[in-house]
């Protein structure tokens, strides 16, 4: 029983999170390491990222780290995660966040295939829950199926925003070494080309992965990422097949290579998915 069990989460050590009983590590990322807790207040499942700040010599690694907590954590949209408090103890700091327990869009595609009906419903509200994080002028910069994940009740959500960026003068980029962020098989090509992004470049990569959910397969792959950038900067998306025509004009409006020849926003999406 895993509501019995108390791990050893950071490799060695145990750790103690106030308000919350420890119940298994899920995974681990570049800087942090996720956890699955149960809150003590009222016995609810939350996943807490953390981040051990004890000999931390990045000095922007923290901030980078409560990015995420700092650029959503004012939204209320259904398919946008849920981030409830971020905290700091004396030796790590963490962000406490919705747990889904359904899995994520990534392994819907590869375990069964997702119909062009099911594609197009998961589209929409990939849109709806984008619409809402662009209009507080954030840009998402990772999106892809590994970070969209799925509630009790099948409805899907946008998360991992530790790459975003907010596009108003408020907020600092916050890059690693000046780096390209974000996964090379869903990047746009702007974003690929390390040139300045906006909303459209989310546009891409929606515009990537529903061409993923259609056909089963990415439209680009190669054995390098510098040819994989190229193909996204200078090569068409190879042509649904035929039993998938109709939605060859979305594809194509999302995933163009010049920003100003795509749909300009979320709710250009969800009037080309109403007149299919």
């Amino acid at each position: 029983n895993e509501d019995e069990t108390l791990l050893p989460a950071f490799g060695d050590e145990n750790i103690t999170v106030p308000g919350y009983k420890i119940l298994r590590e899920i995974g681990q990322g570049g800087m942090s390491t996720v956890v699955l807790a149960r809150r003590l207040e009222d016995n609810k499942k939350i996943v807490l990222k953390v981040l051990f700040t004890k000999g931390q010599e990045d000095p922007l690694a923290l901030k980078r780290f409560m990015q995420e907590y700092t650029l959503i954590s004012c939204l209320t949209n259904k398919h946008i995660i849920n981030i409830y408090e971020r905290a700091f103890a004396a030796d790590f700091a963490y962000i406490a966040m919705e747990y889904f327990p359904n899995g994520d869009l990534s392994q819907r595609i590869k375990n069964s295939g997702i119909s062009p009906e099911k594609a197009s419903e998961y589209l929409r509200q990939m849109a709806v829950g984008l619409q809402a994080v662009h209009e507080i002028n954030v840009v998402h910069r990772d999106l892809k199926p590994g970070n969209i994940l799925f509630r009790d009740d099948d409805s899907l959500t946008i998360t991992d925003f530790g790459a975003a960026k907010n596009i108003s003068s408020e907020f600092e980029d916050i890059t690693v070494n000046n780096m390209v962020v974000g996964t090379p098989y869903y990047m746009s090509p702007e974003q690929a080309s390390g040139m300045k992004v906006d909303k459209r470049s989310d546009m891409y990569s929606l515009g990537v992965m529903f061409y993923q959910m259609l056909n089963g397969r990415r439209p680009f792959t190669a054995n390098s990422i510098s040819q994989l950038i190229y193909a996204h900067i200078n090569e068409e998306a190879p042509p649904l097949p035929e039993h998938l025509k109709k939605f060859q004009p979305l594809v194509n409006g999302l995933m163009a290579k010049d920003p100003s020849e795509r749909f300009q926003n979320a709710n250009d999406i969800i009037t080309g998915l109403d007149w299919l």
